[in-house]
């Protein structure tokens, strides 16, 4: 679906922003040159966290990281998952306090229970867990662990007009875009190894 972002000496800047009128993040790519490419810092465990509504952006984001040499678990991407996906879609009855007991309902589905252990598992494995904006609950639970974890983290994107969060002031850095995780990895690398 996305092109390989690394060939023949050059690299594909990919530009990545929310439209909040189409409700969807809008992708522009530029070629240019990659030998000013700084690749002296060591790969990371990185896992990515948000909503399934943003998979493209998460699968993206997951094949840059990759192409700069990190390990990525990309909860989107069944070739990392040993559990079935667990897309809303794929479940459509969503909890109602009217007609379900809450534990019952969480319950009655195992995949639940096996889809959170995986990610659990996956966040205790990762350096840095990136959380992109905006999600939901299981996203920030997601990131919260790995702040609980010790793990370093970062936020990328808004959250939905009227939302927001002052535990995401947690973070290790409040990114505008996808386009500054990079140079921000690179940024950490140099300071670690500058001390």
């Amino acid at each position: 679906m996305f092109k390989k972002l690394f060939q023949d000496n050059r690299m594909e800047s990919v530009r990545i922003r929310w439209s909040e009128e189409k409700k969807a993040y809008i992708i522009s790519v530029e070629a240019w040159s990659s030998h000013n490419i700084e690749r002296s810092y060591s790969s990371m465990k990185i896992y990515v966290s948000s909503s399934w509504k943003n998979r493209a952006m998460v699968r993206l984001l997951a094949t840059v990281l990759r192409d700069a040499g990190h390990e990525v678990y990309d909860f989107t991407d069944p070739h990392c998952r040993c559990t079935p996906e667990l897309p809303p879609e794929k479940f459509p009855e969503q909890f109602d306090p009217n007609r379900h007991n809450y534990r019952n309902y969480l319950e009655s589905q195992q995949t639940f229970r096996s889809a959170v252990e995986e990610n659990r598992r996956a966040i205790e494995w990762c350096d840095l867990v990136i959380l992109l904006l905006p999600c939901g609950i299981d996203a920030t639970a997601d990131w919260a662990l790995g702040v609980g974890l010790g793990k370093q983290s970062v936020i990328v994107g808004h959250p939905k007009a009227g939302e927001r969060s002052p535990t995401h002031l947690w973070a290790d850095a409040l990114l505008d875009n996808v386009n500054e995780i990079l140079p921000w990895i690179v940024e950490q690398e140099r300071r670690r190894l500058a001390e």
